[in-house]
């Protein structure tokens, strides 16, 4: 009777013990995919950063041209040209679907003026998408 308590309590470490060895490789093979995923997300996270900063460089290459082209034409510079009110009202127009033409032509501002603040805009959107990303993946 006494052998038959001690191979069952043998058993029941033995299954206990395995049952521990098989849990800890799933956690531990969740933790690998997990850190797979978040390495993937950082890089994305970084290429689209990367992405964002050349797009940024155009932007302010496009904005010089500008500025440029309206002192040329006796007129001034884009800051001088479209105040805040201005800029909201085309990003509320943008949003309800109004090509850039139209929002140009509806407020009477100049077309690459629209076309910079929508490319800008969304710039910041993305940039924002991207370090939210980021942040994310380095909180994980």
């Amino acid at each position: 009777m006494d052998t038959t308590w001690l191979i069952l309590f043998v058993s029941v470490v033995i299954s206990t013990t395995l049952s521990s060895i098989v849990a800890f490789g799933f956690l531990l093979l969740s933790r690998r995919k997990l850190a797979g995923t978040l390495q993937s997300r950082l890089r994305e996270a970084e290429h689209t950063i990367a992405t964002l900063g050349s797009e940024l460089k155009t932007c302010q290459a496009e904005l010089q041209t500008v500025r440029r082209e309206a002192e040329e034409h006796g007129g001034t510079a884009l800051v001088e040209t479209m105040n805040a009110s201005d800029h909201g009202r085309v990003l509320r127009l943008a949003r309800s679907g109004q090509s850039p033409e139209v929002i140009a032509s509806r407020l009477n501002v100049p077309l690459g003026e629209v076309d910079l603040l929508l490319k800008i805009q969304k710039m910041a959107g993305e940039a924002a998408y991207a370090l939210q990303g980021r942040q994310t993946v380095l909180e994980g």
